[in-house]
């Protein structure tokens, strides 16, 4: 096989494995920088590819033979020459034929809600009858094509008409509750939230039902956001996951952005649709300026207009600071203080279109004391609220309000993968008044705050949401 149809074929295998835009799978981009591979995915197309060519399961290859897809064409390259007579097993010696196929594996052609500039032709797959964003607008209704073909969240319309439970009956979302299948955990005593909603008063009973955080799925808080449309960076998991379900009830029409996994980005806006939300998932990475673009050329091109956003997305190394070289700084930088930065004037265009808007960025309270293994990143989230307010200044003449929400350790996702957290975090609990950590609700609840019409005089401020903890430790 030609060199050149080699890195094709690896190309068409990397494409169709992880979905990603064709334009993006070039033969330099790295792997994990460029690409957001992990090790657990590598593993997954290296066995592909071991499939492909007939190679023995025991192949292993050494982290720089698979850091770009040019490296691991030409280790791949070398294997072969090594066993005359292996070729792709599926005949396929270029991949070209399945370059279209592999960016829409789910057959369904990247329904409307996954947004991620999957075929490089304006995303002509997510709108497949031809026309321009049927799948979003032609209806009156918000992308209710991503529903239509019978497949695509059938539990949601499995009537056959677009979103009826939603909105057939011209109210908000009653026929969640109408219908004695939606959401029946929550309303346990047979009847359909009565309490709520039927005697036409706003939560009258709310707390009276035994049930945890009753308010926040109640109709007020739903039109809190309503009518607005919000971008979430890095909302796949964790505390942006939060944050999206969070203004999702809200009633806000949430930009889901993950980079990592887009698997887990589109479950998000899935699963933000299936509690009666709207929700889109556009993929990318804010370290990435060619991917910032990209990013908001699609918001701009596929929702349309954009209210609100929220600057989540983050990395770096937690560790002690000799063990910190200078390739942790620059990711570090380029993700949370580069790449906000960048997104932030590109939102501030958009959200100017629209009278103006909120910008909400998440930091943390080790930007301002030390923290065990949290020093690398504890000056970068310092230059996020540095230059939060720095924004706040510079925007106000947009009406764009920028804050900052600067929380403690929390329960969840981040504190769970953290160095040593099994000695840390009870001494964390221990130095915090009340004797425990802020939820990942907590924080989505102050992101909520802070985008909500009583918050429209905060500008430039830093919030601290930490049950305390900053007080003591």
């Amino acid at each position: 096989m030609q060199s050149h149809d080699l890195l094709e074929h690896v190309r068409s295998v990397f494409v169709r494995m992880t979905r990603y835009p064709d334009e993006v799978v070039v033969a330099d981009a790295d792997l994990e920088q460029d690409l957001g591979i992990d090790s657990v995915k590598r593993g997954e197309i290296l066995a592909t590819l071991r499939a492909d060519f007939g190679l023995p399961d025991a192949l292993k290859a050494t982290p720089d033979e698979l850091r770009t897809v040019a490296s691991v064409s030409d280790f791949l390259s070398r294997t072969i020459s090594a066993r005359p007579g292996a070729a792709p097993r599926n005949g396929d010696a270029g991949g070209g034929g399945h370059a279209e196929a592999a960016r829409h594996a789910n057959g369904h052609g990247e329904a409307a809600r996954h947004a991620g500039y999957a075929n490089g032709h304006g995303e002509p797959a997510r709108h497949a009858s031809g026309h321009a964003e049927p799948a979003g607008y032609a209806n009156g209704h918000v992308e209710p094509a991503r529903h239509a073909n019978g497949h695509a969240e059938p539990a949601r319309h499995a009537n056959g008409h677009v979103e009826p439970a939603r909105y057939a009956n011209g109210h908000a979302e009653p026929a969640r509750h109408a219908n004695g299948h939606a959401e029946p955990a929550r309303h346990a005593n047979g009847h359909v939230e009565p309490a709520r909603y039927a005697n036409g008063h706003v939560e009258p009973a709310r707390y009276a039902n035994g049930h945890a955080e009753p308010a926040r799925h109640a109709p007020a808080a739903r039109a809190a956001l309503a009518g607005k449309t919000v971008l979430v960076t890095g909302s796949s998991r964790g505390l942006g996951r939060a944050i999206a379900t969070k203004l999702g009830r809200a009633g806000a029409r949430v930009v889901v952005n993950s980079f990592h996994s887009r698997d887990d980005g589109e479950a998000v806006a899935d699963e933000i649709c299936a509690a009666g939300g709207d929700a889109v998932h556009v993929w990318g990475s804010v370290a990435n300026v060619a991917h910032i673009d990209k990013l908001f050329e699609t918001i701009e091109r596929d929702v349309g207009e954009l209210h609100h956003f929220v600057n989540n997305a983050s990395n770096g190394r937690f560790g002690p600071l000799e063990q910190t070289t200078p390739e942790h700084w620059e990711l570090a930088f380029r993700t949370n203080v580069i790449g906000y930065h960048q997104c932030a004037l590109r939102a501030a265009r958009l959200m100017e279109r629209r009278g103006g808007g909120r910008i909400v960025a998440l930091s943390s309270n080790g930007s301002s004391r030390y923290l065990e293994h949290f020093g690398a990143m504890g000056a970068v989230k310092a230059a996020v609220e540095s230059l939060t307010r720095a924004l706040a200044v510079e925007l106000a003449p947009r009406n764009v309000q920028v804050n900052c929400v600067s929380a403690g350790p929390i329960y969840g996702h981040v504190t769970s993968n953290y160095p040593d957290h099994e000695r840390i975090l009870p001494y964390w609990e221990s130095r915090t008044p009340g004797g425990r950590l802020c939820t990942e609700e907590d924080v989505a609840d102050a992101v909520l705050l802070l985008l909500s019409d009583g918050a429209r005089m905060i500008n430039g401020a830093t919030l601290t949401v930490d049950g305390g903890g900053s007080l003591c430790i």
